[in-house]
């Protein structure tokens, strides 16, 4: 396990120890695992995360190419090692994924007047910055599940006041959007796609939805109807399925908000990652095509 620490305002990240000493990533010297585990001490706790890297990633016949980088939040009490890896999102597209574990501590937000994503942020600074992770700056995503729902918003506002925009697109499934506003400026560059079940205790209508429209006044608004069926590996015999209802918020050609109602669903996000058409959308958005449109 790769290991750093950040003490008193100074941080010392080593989950690029080997970069940072001056190593190259393709002199053969340096061994780079599909899946690295880093830590991350601070004073009075630890945090761990994972990254993985593409198939491929840093073989000669790829030195060129550049990444889109996901950040994937976990619900506060869903997953048992509280790392969301969506592996159909991951093994969709060649992407570096980052899945961090803050257990019940949020992603941003303040929350309780705390910060308490920052050394999340400043992994995430790390890995953008360090050019041997050939992260595609204009292709920066956040998803995730419940308070890693909530922390898609929160994040990407956060991640705004450090680093100007950033964030190129979120997916919260099953968590909020409106109720932290720290940079509204950043409304206009981060498109995203929300998901709730109409059975989930967090459903509240179209409240999201009509929010979102008095931030974005001038879209054109679209709605669709539709049906989404699909089966789990573990057993492909059984088939689920949800009628949907999705409401769009359109800039010129940029899906700016879109917002889907699973109907029955309940407090889940079983078939958000399942749909090729939310995952498409997601690795589609680029910040460097924004002003295209």
């Amino acid at each position: 396990m790769i290991t750093g620490r950040l003490n008193r305002g100074t941080i010392f990240l080593l989950p690029l120890l080997l970069l940072l000493a001056g190593c190259d990533l393709y002199s053969g010297l340096v061994l780079y695992p599909p899946v690295q585990e880093g830590l991350v001490s601070l004073e009075g706790g630890a945090h761990t995360y994972k990254l993985s890297l593409p198939e491929g990633f840093g073989e000669d016949g790829n030195f060129m190419n550049l990444y889109p980088l996901v950040i994937s939040l976990h619900g506060s009490t869903s997953l048992t090692d509280h790392y969301y890896v969506v592996s159909e999102v991951r093994d969709a597209y060649p992407c570096v994924y980052f899945a961090p574990n803050n257990t019940n501590l949020g992603f941003g937000g303040d929350l309780g007047g705390a910060d308490n994503s920052a050394w999340i942020r400043a992994v995430i600074r790390g890995i953008i910055e360090n050019r041997n992770y050939k992260i595609d700056r204009n292709r920066i995503y956040i998803i995730g599940f419940s308070m890693g729902a909530m922390g898609t918003t929160y994040m990407a506002q956060d991640l705004y006041t450090e680093y100007g925009y950033l964030t190129a697109a979120i997916v919260p499934a099953e968590g909020g959007w409106f109720g932290y506003m720290k940079s509204k400026e950043v409304l206009d560059h981060v498109c995203c796609w929300f998901h709730l079940g109409s059975a989930s205790p967090y459903y509240d209508g179209e409240a999201d939805y009509k929010e979102a429209r008095k931030y974005y006044p001038g879209t054109l608004e679209i709605a669709a109807q539709g049906r989404l069926s699909y089966s789990n590996s573990w057993d492909p015999s059984t088939v689920y399925s949800y009628d949907t209802a999705t409401y769009t918020l359109r800039q010129a050609k940029r899906d700016i908000f879109k917002s889907t109602t699973y109907a029955g669903l309940g407090h889940s996000a079983g078939p958000v990652f399942k749909d090729p058409e939310v995952i498409g959308w997601l690795f589609d958005q680029n910040l460097a095509n924004r002003d295209l449109y």
